[in-house]
């Protein structure tokens, strides 16, 4: 037969087992959603204008050159910002998510120092 803070160790492992497992199941928020992640609306200037040979090609292709950097710092631009603002944005979850993470460590701690207490 076993011994009585055995079947009270028991009890409690399964009680909190089910208290958690209870809780996550009734969080109130809206349920997880699956969308597309959100994606840059950036205008990729497309392949690099091939380089001139000839003299009278020149003016012509380092004009086509020209528009293309212009077009490529404006796309990359464009990148940085979409990057900036999607971690600024993930910022807020993050932090959300450390201070559950935290949470569940400390709540585990306290039923563990209470079952090492009972033991005794």
């Amino acid at each position: 037969m076993p011994a009585r803070h055995d079947l009270i160790i028991g009890a409690a492992s399964f009680a909190l087992a089910l208290a958690v497992t209870s809780t996550a199941a009734a969080q109130t928020g809206a349920p997880a959603t699956t969308t597309a992640p959100p994606a840059p609306n950036c205008e990729k200037p497309g392949e690099p204008p091939p380089v001139a040979t000839t003299e009278s090609g020149r003016s012509a292709a380092e004009a086509k050159r020209n528009n293309w950097f212009k077009g490529m710092r404006s796309y990359v631009d464009c990148l940085k910002a979409f990057i900036s603002e999607e971690q600024a944005a993930a910022a807020t979850h993050v932090k959300a998510a450390s201070a559950a993470a935290e949470e569940l460590n400390k709540s585990a701690k306290a039923f563990n120092d209470y079952a090492e207490a009972t033991k005794q």
